[in-house]
């Protein structure tokens, strides 16, 4: 256990001011590029995650402090007379923000991969099938439906209880004072609501396939 995270870190921290590649339906870390997604194990995604909130952690500190900075310079500014101090500070902020924004899209990631790995969601190999669509009758493409309709009702359910996690902690700011869990809340959000997204767009076209089949559309 110990050298996997030794492995992970290194790898980590060697892409964390690299960009996320978009897929279909989800950010991939590009840290992932040279090493196929099937050989992380769930464990392994949820200690990357951790790895990479740590850093997000990290930066967030950094900007806190920077932010003060420009603050107590704006009300001595004999101090800065230019400006350059905290010009450079505030790039730097902006720098961080970025990111950090990448991060917590990483570790949005790395949660959606090992919760799909776990069975939580499904396989994005669910949709289309292995076998051709003139193999599926229609009964199949209805139960196919059905069983999709499932997982994105499962994961709208999800999304609404993080909405209300935020709104409680908007309501409560000093239960997450630097909005940490609420940026994190918010990356998941995003994320399942693509993955629901798609998800509704492969229900509508086994219906449709069904109804073809029954000869209720024409076929393309």
């Amino acid at each position: 256990m110990k050298r996997r995270v030794v492995v992970l870190t290194g790898i980590l921290l060697a892409s964390l001011s690299l960009g996320c590649a978009q897929t279909q339906t989800q950010v991939q870390p590009t840290h992932l590029s040279s090493q196929a997604a099937t050989e992380w194990a769930a464990e392994e995604h949820r200690e990357a995650a951790d790895l990479l909130h740590e850093e997000a952690v990290r930066l967030e500190d950094q900007v806190v402090h920077l932010k003060q900075r420009v603050e107590r310079f704006n009300k001595k500014q004999h101090l800065d007379l230019k400006g350059v101090k905290r010009r450079m500070w505030k790039s730097r902020i902006g720098a961080y923000n970025s990111e950090i924004s990448e991060l917590y899209e990483k570790i949005a990631w790395h949660h959606k991969e090992a919760d799909r790995l776990n069975g939580v969601l499904p396989s994005e190999q669910k949709v289309p099938p292995s076998q051709t669509a003139k193999e599926w009758s229609a009964e199949e493409h209805r139960e196919v439906a059905d069983l999709l309709d499932e997982d994105a009702v499962r994961l709208e359910a999800k999304v609404t209880h993080l909405e209300h996690r935020i709104e409680r902690f908007n309501k409560k700011p000093f239960l997450d004072p630097k909005e940490i869990k609420r940026q994190e809340w918010k990356a998941l959000i995003k994320a399942n609501r693509e993955e629901i997204l798609e998800l509704r767009k492969q229900i509508i076209w086994h219906h449709e396939e069904a109804d073809r089949l029954n000869g209720v559309l024409p076929s393309e």
